[in-house]
């Protein structure tokens, strides 16, 4: 209907509608809002990062920051962790040790006793405890977790620079109308495909790659028997494909009256198997997602 009359979901559901349903155009209108709203803040987080990402060290790699906290670690995770203890290697080791001992910690940490742990100038921590940098800078540097909804805690000034100047290229994104936003789309949609192509040139030479494909092209039949699993996708589906928040019917206003809707279809299953890429072009890192211990590293990248 939107294509036939070039009308958009609110005009549609006022005009074409019966009196009953007449209100879904501006309860989607409403719906697109809110979800724009709250949206945008992963914009945001996306811009924040990028940003950092320009300084050296960055500081999600390491720890000694205001927000880190004294169980922050960024050595020896990997080395130590079937230890059931370990010390808070971020600090600084005290003088006194000497470097004879220092050389032994580096090349062999699993071989160390409690005692010596105990040498450095911090405390033995239970591994659990442990928290990574990445994990730190994203929970108490970036979203400023309080202890609950009794805590509001303060307004970042850093966050609302970004939010305002993410507004802002929203803005220029779309001032021009659906031409200039066509232009637009022009690179945001084939630019994430170049970084992809990056990112499986990378994945490929990590450890563990091809588990990390075989762990992807092996289904898990068993899955299927959960309801859990049904409404996840159903969720993803809606969603990422806008049915029913109005999205689809706007754009399809902007249709000539003789376009060949049976196109859309192809676009929809092509569009499916760009997502099916994806995740393909990252099996190393799928790998790492496998273990629990390297999973906080790759926190950031997701996000």
């Amino acid at each position: 209907m939107s294509g036939v009359g070039g009308l958009g979901e609110c005009s549609v559901c006022f005009f074409l509608c019966t009196s009953s349903f007449r209100g879904l155009g501006l309860a989607s209108m409403v719906i697109v809002f809110f979800c724009n709203t709250y949206y945008i803040m992963i914009l945001v987080w996306g811009l924040y990062f990028l940003l950092h990402s320009f300084t050296n060290p960055l500081p999600w790699a390491t720890c000694g920051h205001p927000w880190n906290t004294l169980n922050c670690t960024e050595n020896f995770r990997r080395a130590c962790h079937n230890r059931s203890t370990l010390p808070l290697l971020s600090s600084t080791p005290d003088p006194s040790i000497p470097s004879s001992l220092l050389s032994s910690v580096v090349s062999s940490p699993l071989n160390l006793s409690s005692s010596t742990l105990l040498l450095f100038n911090g405390s033995c921590v239970e591994p659990e405890g442990m928290r990574s940098p990445v994990i730190e800078f994203w929970e108490r540097k970036v979203l400023r977790l309080s202890g609950g909804l009794d805590e509001p805690g303060d307004i970042s000034s850093h966050m609302v620079l970004c939010l305002i100047a993410t507004w802002v290229i929203v803005y220029f994104c779309i001032w021009k109308g659906v031409k200039g936003t066509g232009k637009v789309v022009y690179f945001t949609a084939l630019f994430p495909y170049l970084v992809l192509v990056v990112l499986l040139a990378h994945g490929v030479t990590l450890p563990g790659a091809l588990d990390g494909i075989v762990y992807y092209l092996k289904p898990d039949w068993s899955k299927l028997w959960e309801a859990q699993v049904w409404i996840d996708a159903g969720t993803q589906i809606f969603f990422s494909y806008a049915i029913g928040l109005g999205a689809l019917t706007a754009l399809g206003s902007y249709n000539r009256f003789h376009n060949n809707c049976y196109q859309s279809p192809n676009n929809t299953v092509c569009r499916s198997i760009c997502r099916y890429y994806d995740i393909t072009t990252m099996p190393g890192l799928t790998e790492l997602l496998m273990d629990s211990r390297k999973r906080e590293n790759l926190l950031v990248l997701f996000i």
